[in-house]
């Protein structure tokens, strides 16, 4: 299934995708991410779009080890410049829709997965 990224960014299968990129993925993103993605079908995907998208070794460098609050939890937090992504390991997508902007921020994301 494709589906369009209407806002935010989006990691699957090591990629980031930012905003209008197209994500071909097995999962309904739609019913996963409310108001997150639309489904597309090939036929509404435009070949000149741009698809907006980014490895991740290539967006940021992984400083999970600068986080203990990872420990018991499967995720990686990746950080370029100013922006902070926290990923599922085991799936490779984020748990959050938009870039986190601090370490602050990344560290009460963490918590509160750890208390979830």
């Amino acid at each position: 299934m494709k589906f369009k990224v209407l806002r935010g960014v989006h990691v699957e299968g090591g990629r980031i995708y930012e905003s209008n990129s197209i994500v071909d993925s097995e999962t309904d993103l739609v019913r996963l991410f409310k108001n997150k993605f639309e489904r597309v079908d090939d036929l509404d995907v435009d070949a000149d779009q741009p698809n907006v998208e980014h490895d991740v070794e290539v967006l940021g460098t992984d400083v999970t080890d600068k986080f203990d609050e990872v420990d018991g939890l499967n995720v990686r937090v990746y950080r370029d410049g100013r922006r902070y992504f926290v990923v599922d390991a085991s799936i490779c997508k984020a748990v959050h829709d938009t870039p986190l902007t601090s370490m602050h921020t990344v560290r009460r994301l963490l918590k509160g997965l750890a208390d979830a």
